[in-house]
């Protein structure tokens, strides 16, 4: 199984590689390092944050409160995880457990240095009390063997995740930028179809005369393929058909245009060509298509902001609060019985009722807030320099704006929008994906108070 952030060749040999570890260790040396991790692993996760608290970036990830509250029972718990008594830890349980801890490093800017640092004095450590086992002399060398190995694995996944992570990170924001410059996607699509049909017609003409064939120009070099591999790869980042376009761009330059040129069977390299051509701008322009929906990163629905740019958005503010120790809250707001206004009157009455929403929200925030379609019928907004009964006063603003729209319908009906809010509070914890946690579950003890109300979190 491929797991997130790790290469499925990767995924493959290390997966063989651990089958083969686990092997080496009879049941009775399994216990036996299973009883000595646990008895080791307070002392080596205290080596392991006493490492990086040396480094000044990482003390400010790394406050005393949230290493003794919950960082340092978490390190344990892994750390038992990977050494279990009873059972052959499995592989792709193993990966799992380290890509998402590598993905929690690269969101809270955690340097790679200092993890693998860490971890290497951790493996030190454990290598350490084995070493000084007397009566484990028999079983000492398999033992040494697993633990390292076992360690040494783990530490491969969780960077290998940690960098695809921030790479992602890194391209995404990329993409926000773009969107940001206010770049106009329908006159950018026209643009590239042109530049397509301009490149493709100077190939046909050459072809169509039968001279100059040698000089028939790659189609990556030309104006469309360079957009393709760079601004192109940015704006639609991880989408299949962008990854599929540019995959055909290099077949139609290795396999069809040696071939063109060459002079080979001139009218099947052609039909080919018209087709693989013809392929790549379907696969663009159904990337335009869907960018489309959120134009300048906004929801077209709504007007609000995508989904899309939320994470980038939510690791800039939380960075924000905690280098300037400022408040920061989220509000997640669901719009109440939302299916039903669906049922009962239609999917026009429930987009009026989002964009209804959607007004209410961007009135009762403030210009530096963000707000974004967090799903369905659910909105996110940022609340930069916030506290909590600030959050809780502005998600207050919000419930009452709701009551001054209701929807008045052609057959005299009226609905009345009523939104359960969640607000959760940053509390110095670096990775925002607690916070938006926290949000949600606020809003699920909304929701099952009896909706229409602002709850906090705990």
């Amino acid at each position: 199984m491929t797991m997130p952030n790790l290469a499925e060749r990767d995924a493959e040999l290390l997966s063989k590689e651990w089958a083969a570890l686990q092997e080496a260790l009879v049941p009775p040396a399994r216990v036996a390092l299973a009883a000595l991790v646990a008895e080791q692993a307070a002392e080596l996760v205290e080596r392991f944050y006493a490492e990086l608290e040396k480094d000044a970036d990482a003390r400010e990830f790394l406050s005393q409160d949230l290493i003794r509250d919950r960082l340092s029972g978490a390190l344990q718990r892994w750390l038992l995880a990977l050494f279990p008594a009873e059972t052959v830890p499995d592989f792709d349980e193993m990966a799992r457990v380290q890509c998402h801890a590598g993905a929690v490093h690269a969101r809270i800017g955690l340097p790679l240095k200092l993890v693998t640092r860490g971890l290497r004095l951790m493996t030190e450590g454990l290598i350490h009390a084995i070493v000084a086992q007397e009566d484990l002399r028999q079983s000492r060398r398999a033992m040494l063997r697993v633990a390292a190995s076992t360690l040494s694995i783990a530490i491969d996944i969780m960077n290998s995740a940690t960098v695809g992570e921030s790479r992602r990170s890194e391209q995404n924001a990329g993409a926000f930028r773009l969107f940001t410059l206010g770049k106009n996607l329908s006159q950018e699509r026209e643009a590239q179809r042109a530049a397509m049909a301009e490149w493709l017609q100077e190939a046909m003409f050459i072809i169509a005369a039968r001279e100059r064939l040698e000089d028939l120009p790659d189609l990556r070099s030309s104006e469309f393929g360079l957009w393709l591999t760079h601004r192109g790869d940015v704006l639609f980042e991880g989408t299949h058909e962008i990854h599929r376009a540019q995959a055909l761009v290099a077949r139609i330059d290795a396999d069809l245009l040696p071939g063109i040129r060459r002079g080979e069977d001139l009218r099947n390299l052609l039909e080919r060509l018209n087709s693989a051509a013809a392929e790549v701008r379907a696969l663009v322009l159904q990337c335009f298509n869907e960018a489309t929906r959120i134009e300048g990163g906004h929801d077209a629905l709504t007007g609000v902001l995508s989904r899309r740019f939320m994470d980038t958005i939510l690791a800039r503010e939380v960075e924000t609060a905690r280098r300037q120790r400022q408040d920061f809250a989220v509000a997640l707001i669901d719009l109440d019985h939302f299916k039903r206004i669906n049922d009962l009157y239609g999917h026009s009455a429930g987009d009026l009722a989002l964009r209804r929403c959607a007004e209410a929200i961007l009135e009762t925030a403030r210009v530096g807030d963000y707000v974004f379609r967090y799903g369905g019928e659910e909105f996110l907004v940022t609340l930069a320099e916030m506290n909590q009964e600030a959050a809780q006063a502005f998600g207050e603003r919000l419930l009452e704006a709701l009551r001054s729209r209701d929807i008045h319908l052609p057959g005299g009906e009226v609905i009345r929008l009523t939104a359960s809010i969640g607000i959760a509070a940053y509390n110095g914890e670096p990775d925002f994906h607690r916070l938006t946690m926290a949000a949600d579950q606020a809003l699920y003890e909304a929701k099952s108070l009896g909706r229409n109300r602002v709850h906090l979190a705990t």
